[in-house]
């Protein structure tokens, strides 16, 4: 086999690239740099430090020289990928967008902090581990807050550690299979995809990487600067992401089995202490500020004990981030032990010991999650950045194939697991990193490369294979890939990759940053408002069960129900108005009636369609848009005196307007002269024709109660239209009488005439707002279509509101829960 050797770089080298690297381009005030000479200076540095690495290769070997003409091209690759992406993120609104619920902004105002000359770059949420905000601080003291100086920077990065990978990799098999392995990292798509976020995983990822680099240097050399180098980089990674303290025990028993074999006991104790001070030394300094903000002992990430308490109970599904989504109990106990860790290990212990078999199916699904295909999403999605660049397409970023791979792989090297034990121990280490917490997608990238190499050996013997004119070996290979990939094939129910929520947050990037595009807030709202429909019909089943068994409302999370409606609103409102400006207004109606399908009790959107509607001159759909205005604001005497006037004006009934004008003055007596002032005897002569009014109804009471008897007797008998007849001449009467209109809403139901008996409830409810029955009786009807419950739930929370005794009234709460979920109506959180 093909290897290279690699020797320790001079120490004046790294010593000119780690000052060039952080340099400022100008004085330190000058915050703000043109793009273009930032990544220009990036890349001239990381050019220098690429040198270095390159040079780190023994001089008497024979290949050096191609070596290092292949590390070259393996880095110049990487770039040009990621500079086809950046062309197309730059047109993605996440490029120089950060969603405050995100936890990117914390990370952002942190690194603003320290820039500012904040030491303990305070900002955002504590609870996330410091290194990530101290590397972004120093970007931002360097460049000021530049996106395009923090991309560059990440996507060099991404770069260099692809070159070094291919250095590591020739060490361990031959220059193919390194070239392999470094162009596949420098391909694989989700890298491109964490190096463009503001997040802990591509330099999580990096630290691995070159920290690998310096104990395969440490084990080979066995000089005191790369026990220094190991111990500084174990430590960076741990404080990136404390998970990853699982690399701990591998790397103490590589270092005393491996690296430090047949030395002298003198030699071996200066070497451990080089590599345990620096371990400790490099990681104080953030202890103690973590001690400072915490007041207390933290382990760098404060959210570490509630994350591995949800991730270890049996009922935990074994994917996902929401302790809330599969159970109360977990969001008990996170809040009740959360805060310490030795409370937390002794539940877990406790648990395991009460249900071993449970906890073995857990960590059987927790395996089989992190080797899935699925890229799980949380605050960003990998699917949806693929909308704005074909490069994060390329079928390379399968994890279920790179597992495929790697598994064959490390079959292929079985019997040569003495020479990559380190390489190993960084595969197993870091999966367990991930295992024991949530299997998450941006947790599992810092094992990726250790992956990719595994993977890459199994490319080329499949390779070499073919070449020698072996077929057996490749089917077999080929074969044992496509049996892991089936089994690790993604259930249906994770068929929307794209969730409504992710949709949302498109659109509000789109509202909020500097990508503003009406056409583009619209067109992704409305999908997240069609996804929300499909994930809650699913969400509906499993609350209906839990109902059903339980026998109690459940906990509800609300964070999967996307926060796009208000923004929704606005878009579909603002395109209306332009629409009616242009005296389009059918176009105009059809957007404000689908905003209204959003957010029923929006008083903006039904005075909108009202003016359309008299535009239009549809004045029976103007007089209802008055109904429903009535209806949403019953304490507000304006509204019923514009039915009124509606009335008096489109329908010229004079008596109409009496009935409702003085529903508004009864309210507000003056109403009348302060929408008049011309009609200052207009109360006196109102009241008067009311008298005239109310005595005909009492004249006519008799008549009123004989029929309203022969109604009933006709409805009773099922002649229903005679029903009808009858109820419409007790209307004609005393147009008040809820009675008679609850008999007539009762038979168009049976007639199934459903819009006559939503117009019927609808004026029962303008009459008497308080009538609980008539609001129940409404949900109960706009329940039946999907696109109207949101106006059955404003309905059902009226009628429970004032009608707390009436029959199944638990019934309807727990349905009412549902119902919110299903239709947005709750949304605690806004773009």
């Amino acid at each position: 086999m093909d290897t290279v050797c690699l020797r320790a770089p001079s120490l004046a080298s790294f010593n000119i690239v780690t000052v060039c690297m952080f340099i400022p381009f100008e004085d330190n005030k000058s915050k703000s740099r043109n793009w273009q000479d930032v990544s220009l200076n990036i890349l001239l540095n990381s050019s220098l430090f690429l040198n270095f690495m390159m040079n780190s290769c023994d001089h008497g070997t024979s290949d050096i020289k191609e070596l290092r003409r292949r590390c070259l091209y393996v880095f110049l690759f990487a770039l040009a990928v990621r500079a086809i992406y950046y062309i197309g993120f730059m047109d993605n609104p996440f490029f120089d967008y950060i969603h405050i619920e995100f936890d990117q902004i914390n990370f952002d105002r942190a690194a603003l902090g320290f820039a500012n000359g904040s030491i303990l770059a305070r900002g955002g949420q504590e609870g996330f581990a410091p290194l990530y905000k101290y590397f972004l601080g120093i970007i931002y003291w360097i460049f000021g807050r530049n996106f395009h100086a923090i991309w560059a920077v990440q996507f060099v990065m991404g770069s260099s550690a692809a070159a070094l990978l291919f250095l590591t990799a020739s060490k361990l098999f031959n220059k193919w299979t390194a070239l392999i392995c470094g162009l596949f990292y420098a391909m694989y798509p989700q890298n491109l995809f964490y190096e463009g976020n503001m997040i802990r995983a591509a330099l999580t990822e990096c630290l691995a990487v070159i920290l690998f680099y310096f104990l395969l240097r440490f084990k080979e050399e066995k000089h005191f600067k790369f026990a220094v180098f190991s111990g500084t980089f174990l430590s960076l990674i741990i404080q990136c992401r404390p998970n990853t303290a699982t690399l701990l025990p591998f790397i103490i028993y590589f270092v005393y089995s491996e690296a430090l074999k047949n030395l002298a006991v003198k030699i071996k104790v200066k070497h451990y202490l080089c590599f345990f001070g620096a371990l400790t030394l490099v990681g104080v300094p953030l202890m103690v500020r973590t001690l400072i903000i915490h007041e207390k002992f933290v382990f760098y990430d404060a959210s570490g004990p509630q994350t591995l308490l949800a991730g270890n109970l049996p009922e935990y599904a074994g994917v996902g981030w929401d302790i809330a989504d599969y159970t109360e109990k977990a969001l008990k106990m996170a809040n009740e032990y959360g805060d310490s860790n030795a409370k937390v290990f002794g539940v877990i212990v406790k648990t395991f010991i009460e249900s071993p078999f449970e906890y073995c199916k857990l960590y059987g699904r927790k395996i089989y999650w992190f080797f899935n295909n699925y890229e799980f999403p949380s605050n960003v999605n990998y699917y949806l950045y693929q909308n704005f660049s074909p490069v994060l397409k390329n079928p390379l970023g399968n994890f279920s194939l790179l597992a495929a791979l790697a598994f064959v792989g490390i079959f292929l090297t079985a019997g040569k697991y003495r020479r990559l034990l380190l390489i190993y121990f960084f595969a197993a280490g870091l999966t367990l990193s991930v295992i024991i917490v949530y299997p998450t997608s941006r947790f599992r990238m810092p094992v990726v490369p250790f992956l990719m190499v595994f993977a890459s050996h199994t490319l080329y013997y499949i390779y070499h294979m073919l070449r020698r004119r072996r077929i057996i070996q490749p089917v077999l290979c080929v074969a044992a890939m496509a049996l892991i990939i089936f089994l690790l094939k993604t259930p249906d129910t994770y068929s929307h990759k794209i969730r409504a929520v992710d949709y949302g947050n498109l659109a509000g990037a789109y509202v909020a940053g500097s990508k503003w595009d009406a056409s583009k807030v619209e067109e992704y709202s409305i999908k997240a408002w069609n996804q929300n429909s499909k994930i809650n019909k699913k969400l509906l089943l499993r609350l209906d069960m839990m109902l059903k068994d339980v026998g109690k409302e459940s906990v509800i999370d609300f964070s999967e129900n996307p926060v796009i409606a208000d923004n929704f609103v606005k878009i579909l409102m603002h395109r209306a108005s332009v629409l009616s400006k242009s005296s389009e207004y059918n176009a105009a109606i059809s957007k404000a009636k689908n905003a209204e399908e959003v957010d029923y009790r929006n008083i903006a959107v039904h005075k909108f369609l009202n003016f359309c509607y008299l535009e239009t001159k549809d004045y029976l759909s103007a007089i209802n848009e008055f109904k429903q205005i009535v209806i949403l604001e019953p304490a507000n005497p304006e509204n019923y005196y514009n039915l009124a006037v509606a009335y008096k004006q489109f329908n010229k009934d004079d008596k109409l307007f009496l009935i409702y004008a003085l529903k508004a003055m009864q309210i507000d007596p003056d109403i009348v002269v302060k929408l008049n002032p011309n009609m200052k005897n207009i109360k006196f002569i109102m009241e008067n024709e009311l008298k005239k009014l109310a005595g005909f109804v009492q004249a006519n009471q008799a008549n009123i109660g004989m029929f309203f008897k022969k109604a009933k007797s006709a409805v009773e008998s099922g002649q229903f239209e005679a029903a009808l007849t009858v109820c419409e001449k007790i209307i004609n009467i005393d147009y008040e009488n809820v009675k008679a209109r609850k008999l007539l809403a009762n038979v168009y139901k049976r007639l199934n005439r459903r819009l006559d008996a939503l117009s019927e409830y609808i004026d029962i409810l303008t009459i008497n707002p308080i009538q609980a029955e008539a609001h129940l009786e409404l949900y109960k009807l706009y329940n039946e279509h999907e696109d109207q419950r949101v106006k059955g739930v404003f309905h059902l929370e009226k009628s429970l509101y004032l009608d707390p005794k009436q029959n199944d009234y638990d019934v309807l709460n727990s349905k009412l829960t549902t119902l919110r979920l299903w239709s947005m109506h709750i949304r605690p959180l806004s773009f």
